[in-house]
């Protein structure tokens, strides 16, 4: 995930709202013990995300977690980490049978909705925020100029080592490298670390030009400050946040897994959908590779 640049209503909160909303959202998703909630935590993210415009870029990162969402559902289902026994199902198959566990199924979409919602409030912050107002924000809250460096650059990096590890690859398949396959990974990874080194020796050459370290007051080219709206969004996130901890110790962790029941039936039918949903991953992931393969 990116930031991508847009002038909407949640690029121009401050950073630190969407921060602590993350960190919230986390927070919640695992004091419950409730898969709903977190489905219904993720589809109001991802609505944010749809209106932030930003949609494209969150649904790269889905994409590639379906594989391992589906094959946590499914493992969890055969093999839960639960000893109580709710309820067990035979699935027969040719030559074997499998026999899965309702509370398995609750508990893989526990796990599931969990990644699901951090995953989407995570996007929201990255692909809304700059990395320099993020900076800019927790310098606000007094956090130390070095530690607000450390993660603007963390944030930075990942891209730009992924652009550096495209154009290697474009440039080793313009002069006839083979460029898939284990065998390729060595001629691929050695120019990456060496550009990474490269550019660590740029940017401390670039900070010590700079002064970076010196003693006095630090400016930046971006201010960020708060808002009477930023101020607002803070206190009903912590409103919630305060009514989730109250809740949570007063009444319970929300879990259902009790009262959870679906007929066999319907058992079978989910099992084999997230079968199918694994396979078609694992399929669709094989298929890409081979085409690249074939074309280059």
């Amino acid at each position: 995930m990116y930031y991508v640049e847009k002038d909407t209503f949640i690029h121009r909160l401050n950073p630190l709202d969407k921060f602590f909303i993350f960190i919230i959202v986390t927070i919640i998703t695992f004091i419950f013990y409730n898969p709903w909630l977190c489905f219904i935590i993720t589809a109001f993210f991802t609505v944010l995300i749809a209106l932030a415009g930003t949609f494209r870029a969150y649904s790269k990162m889905v994409v590639v977690i379906v594989p391992i969402i589906s094959a946590l559902l499914v493992f969890q289902i055969f093999a839960p980490a639960l000893p109580k026994v709710v309820k067990s199902f035979e699935v027969k198959l040719p030559g074997f049978t499998l026999i899965g566990y309702q509370e398995g199924l609750y508990h893989g979409l526990v796990l599931t909705g969990r990644i699901l919602a951090i995953v989407a409030a995570g996007a929201l912050m990255i692909t809304t925020s700059h990395p320099a107002d993020i900076v800019a924000s927790l310098r606000y809250i007094r956090l130390p100029y070095l530690a607000g460096f450390i993660i603007t650059t963390s944030l930075q990096y990942v891209p730009i080592l992924q652009r550096e590890f495209v154009t290697i690859l474009e440039a080793q398949q313009s002069r006839g490298f083979k460029t898939k396959g284990f065998k390729a990974l060595i001629p691929t990874l050695i120019p990456l670390f060496l550009i990474s080194l490269q550019r660590v020796r740029q940017l401390a050459l670039t900070l010590e030009s700079r002064g970076f370290g010196s003693s006095g007051k630090k400016t930046s080219l971006r201010e960020v400050k708060p808002t009477l709206k930023d101020y607002a969004v803070l206190a009903i996130s912590f409103g919630m946040f305060s009514y989730s901890i109250w809740y949570r110790v007063s009444v319970g962790t929300l879990s259902q897994i009790e009262e959870f029941y679906l007929p066999t039936m319907t058992l079978y039918g989910l099992t084999l959908g997230f079968l199918i949903l694994f396979m078609v991953s694992v399929l669709f992931l094989f298929l890409r590779h081979l085409r690249r393969t074939i074309y280059e």
